[in-house]
């Protein structure tokens, strides 16, 4: 059970502010660079697989995260980063319902 305490320092998204801030904090604390840089406007860097993934502070939903060196004038030590977040259950969830509808078909039951 939690303590009031911990209740109030719970991080709640209100912002598009506070989740920028949280994932560069994440990033700072794996030393994965000492100044992120918000990139969230370059979808180019979405390609491929995220740098890394951690979870919301409910655990209900996963944030992936893509990390890039800036350009040169920049220190070695900055990056860009763009994240989004994903809902963990969605995609175990259309998978279980296709293998279940497959199943169901093997067997010889008819789905309307």
């Amino acid at each position: 059970m939690k303590t009031f305490k911990q209740h109030i320092n719970e991080v709640k998204f209100s912002t598009a502010d506070d989740r920028d801030k949280y994932v560069s904090d994440e990033i700072k604390k794996r030393k994965l660079a000492k100044f992120p840089v918000n990139a969230t406007d370059d979808y180019k860097m979405k390609k491929g697989k995220p740098t890394f993934t951690f979870p919301t502070p409910t655990g209900s939903m996963v944030i992936k995260v893509w990390l890039r060196p800036m350009a040169k004038p920049a220190k070695s030590h900055t990056k860009a980063f763009n994240y989004e977040i994903d809902d963990k259950w969605k995609n175990l969830t259309n998978t279980l319902h296709l293998r279940i509808k497959y199943l169901l078909r093997w067997k010889g039951v008819r789905l309307t």
